[in-house]
């Protein structure tokens, strides 16, 4: 990790985000509760959120993606909101 990904690190842990780490040898990261910041054998992050799409199914049954999401709206005009998340393991 560089100076600034470091600084950025602590930064999320200090603004109250949850912190993963990883050993530099292993793939599988782990949530941390009290990070001990040993740069030089562990990697460290900030849990990633799961990413949310909208996707709009037309009468037709062809498919629009969308950011924002007026249920109210899209209901009016007959079509179904499938929102999905993204799922990170």
């Amino acid at each position: 990790m560089n100076h600034q990904e470091m600084i950025d690190v602590i930064q999320a842990h200090k603004d109250g985000k949850q912190i993963q780490c990883r050993h530099y040898c292993r793939d599988d990261w782990q949530l941390v509760g009290c990070p001990n910041w040993n740069f030089d054998t562990t990697e460290y992050r900030a849990r990633l959120e799961p990413r949310e799409v909208y996707i709009l199914e037309n009468k037709d049954k062809s498919l629009d993606r969308t950011n924002c999401i007026n249920a109210g709206l899209f209901a009016r005009e007959s079509r179904k909101v499938i929102k999905f998340r993204e799922v990170i393991e």
